[in-house]
Formats: structure tokens, sequence, C-alpha cells
């Protein structure tokens, strides 16, 4: 609501076990509000890198749904990892996957 959020990092970090139905209905309540002020989701590529249970593609399917826009995160813990070109190339597919058009993908943040 302040207007000082530039992006919302890793929205599908936490590793829900429960209902897809709540699951769906608590993240399109996200997703829509992010939508609505203009806040793009972070892609986390540590967890692609990593293999971790984000990035999931039920949230980015109601990103998708929602009109979202999105945006790709090194989160880099070595320098090595700040740009590694097959992390991008699988959120690449990631976002095809779930529908998440190219326009949809910021290249650059303006703030």
């Amino acid at each position: 609501e302040t207007g000082r959020i530039t992006y919302f990092a890793h929205p599908d970090l936490i590793h829900f076990t429960g209902d897809d139905a709540f699951y769906e209905e608590e993240m399109t309540a996200l997703c829509r509000l992010c939508a609505r002020k203009d806040i793009p989701l972070e892609v986390n590529l540590l967890g692609i890198r990593g293999g971790r249970n984000y990035p999931r593609d039920l949230f980015w399917q109601i990103a998708a749904r929602e009109g979202n826009r999105v945006i790709y995160g090194s989160d880099a813990h070595f320098p090595e990892h700040v740009y590694v070109p097959s992390d991008l190339e699988e959120a690449d597919r990631l976002m095809r996957r779930c529908g998440i058009p190219e326009e949809r993908i910021l290249k650059k943040l303006e703030i």
C-alpha cells in the first residue's frame, strides 16, 4: 500500500503441503494484490539452481492467470551465481510452461 515495494521476492518460497485449493485461494489473493499495485513477482533462481521446492508451477500458473509481471532474481550467495545462463533458460521454460507471456517478464527494473 505504501508504493515503496520494488518487487515481491520469492513469493512461492513457502513449502506448503496442504490442500491445493486452499493454497490456490490464498496465492490468488496475493497475486491479485500485486497485480493491482503493479508489484512484480520474483522467480527465484536459487530455487531453480538448487532444485528446491520453489519455484512452484501452481503458483506461476496463478500468476499467469492474474496478469502479474515477473522479474528474475539471482539470489546469488556467491559471485559466480549472479549470472548463470542455464538458470535463466530454466526460468524461461518455467514461464512458458505456466503461461506467463514473455512481454510480462521484466528484463530490467525501472525504479
